[in-house]
C-alpha cells in the first residue's frame, strides 16, 4: 500500500534545519561596506540531534552540513546542504536531505529535500468532532522529493512554484480500527505528484525572530494523475504572520486558512495541531478539506539569554467554509522558555507546555512556531 505525508511536516524536520542553517555558517566578512571585500569561506562539519514531539517522544540522531557560495555572482546568503538520520523513541526512522541555495546575489533560492522516512501516525477519524479515546495507530513509509524555486521580483516580494513527490505505503493497520473499515481516498495508498504556485511577501527585520514586519505566503497546488498521482484534487493556502514590538516586548499574530477541492487522500487532509499550528493538539487530531487558524503570542525577556512566551490558538477544521461557522472552534493556550543560541541570529530553544482542548503536550526543539 502507499501513502503521503506531505501535510506531516513533522515539527523538528524545518526546525533542525533553521539549526544547522545557524549552527554551521562559518562567514567572516571585513569590516568594510564595499561588496568585494567581503570574504566567503565554505564550511564543514557534523552535529548531533536531540529533540521532543507529541508525535514522536524522544528522538536522537546526527547529522552533517556543508556551507558553501557557489556562482559568479555570490549571495550574501550561504547555501547549505544538510544530511543525516534520527530514530525515534516511538521507533521511528527519518532519514533525510535537506538543500537551500542561493544564487546571484539572493535574486533566486531554490530549496526542498530528498528524504526517506519510516514513520507510524495517531488516527481519530474526520473533522472537527471526532473523540480522543477513538485513537488507533497505522505505519507507513514513504520517499519524499520536493523542489521550490522563488525568484526576488522587488525588494520583499518573491514568486515561484514547486514540484513535491511522495509515494506512500500504509505497511500497518489496525484490522478492526475505523481506519481499515472506511472508504476513504488513500487508504490503499498513495502517491503525490503535485505542482504548485508560490507568491511570498516578507518584511521581516530578522528570520528566526522576528520583532517586526510582515511574512505572507500564498500557494496554489495542483495534484494530478497526468503527473503520475493516484488522485486529482486542488489546493489554496494563505499563511500570514504579523510581528510588533514594545522595547523588547514582542506581539506575533498568525493567519492559516486553507480549502482543498477533489479526491484528496485523508493523510493530505488539513490538520490541526503540532508544534507550529496549534500547540497543544497532536499533530492530525482533526483534519479536513478546510481549516482556520488564529495564533497570538507574547514574547518576553527574562534574563540574559533567557525568554519567555505565552500563548493561544482558536482554530477549526470541516468540509467547507459554512461549515465552520456551525462548529464550535478548539481553544488552545499555553506557555515556554527560551534559550538563545545565537544571539547574532537570534535561534533559540524553545521549551512550549500547551493544553485546553484535549491533553497537555510537551515540545523541545528550535525556533519559534511562527
Amino acid at each position: 500500500m502507499i501513502r503521503n505525508l506531505f501535510h506531516v511536516h513533522f515539527l523538528i524536520l524545518p526546525t533542525l534545519s533553521v539549526y544547522f542553517f545557524l549552527t554551521s555558517v562559518n562567514v567572516s566578512s571585513a569590516q568594510n561596506e564595499v561588496t568585494d571585500s567581503i570574504e566567503y569561506k565554505n564550511f564543514f562539519g557534523g552535529y548531533p540531534i536531540a529533540f521532543f514531539t507529541p508525535e514522536t517522544r524522544w528522538g536522537f540522531g546526527a547529522a552533517g552540513v556543508y556551507t558553501h557560495f557557489p556562482g559568479k555572482k555570490k549571495s550574501m546568503r550561504p547555501s547549505q546542504w544538510q544530511v543525516g538520520g534520527a530514530y525515534t523513541l516511538n521507533k521511528q526512522i527519518l532519514l533525510f536531505s535537506f538543500y537551500n541555495i542561493f544564487l546571484e546575489e539572493d535574486k533566486h533560492n531554490l530549496f526542498g529535500e530528498i528524504s526517506y522516512y519510516d514513520y507510524f501516525y495517531q488516527y481519530f477519524g474526520i473533522g472537527i468532532n471526532t473523540l480522543f479515546e477513538d485513537k488507533e495507530l497505522y505505519s507507513a513509509n514513504f520517499p519524499r522529493v520536493q523542489i521550490n524555486y522563488l525568484r526576488k521580483w522587488k525588494p520583499k516580494i518573491f514568486f515561484g512554484g514547486y514540484y513535491h513527490f511522495d509515494y506512500y505505503n500504509i505497511s500497518k493497520i489496525l484490522e478492526d480500527g475505523i481506519l481499515n473499515n472506511s472508504s476513504l481516498v488513500g487508504i490503499d495508498g498513495s502517491v503525490i505528484s503535485r505542482v504548485g504556485l508560490l507568491a511570498r511577501y516578507d518584511s521581516r527585520d530578522q528570520i528566526f525572530y522576528p520583532t517586526e514586519g510582515s511574512f505572507a505566503t500564498l500557494d496554489f497546488a495542483f495534484n494530478t494523475t497526468v503527473l503520475g498521482a493516484t488522485s486529482n484534487y486542488q489546493a489554496l493556502s494563505l499563511d500570514v504572520s504579523q510581528y510588533y514590538s514594545i522595547n523588547r516586548n514582542i506581539f506575533a499574530l498568525n493567519l492559516w486558512t486553507a480549502k482543498q477541492f477533489g479526491d484528496v487522500p485523508f493523510q493530505e487532509l488539513f490538520p490541526l495541531g503540532g508544534g507550529k499550528k496549534a500547540r497543544g493538539i497532536v499533530k492530525g487530531r482533526y483534519r479536513e478539506k478546510t481549516i482556520a487558524l488564529l495564533q497570538g503570542e507574547y514574547r518576553f525577556p527574562i534574563w540574559k539569554r533567557f525568554l519567555g512566551a505565552a500563548f493561544l490558538s482558536y482554530g477549526i477544521v470541516g468540509e467547507s467554509y459554512k461549515s465552520l461557522l456551525s462548529e464550535r472552534w478548539k481553544l488552545n493556550y499555553g506557555a515556554g522558555l527560551r534559550f538563545v543560541l545565537d544571539k547574532e541570529n537570534q535561534s533559540n530553544i524553545r521549551v512550549d507546555i500547551a493544553g485546553g482542548s484535549d491533553e497537555v503536550n510537551f515540545y523541545f526543539t528550535v525556533n519559534e512556531a511562527f
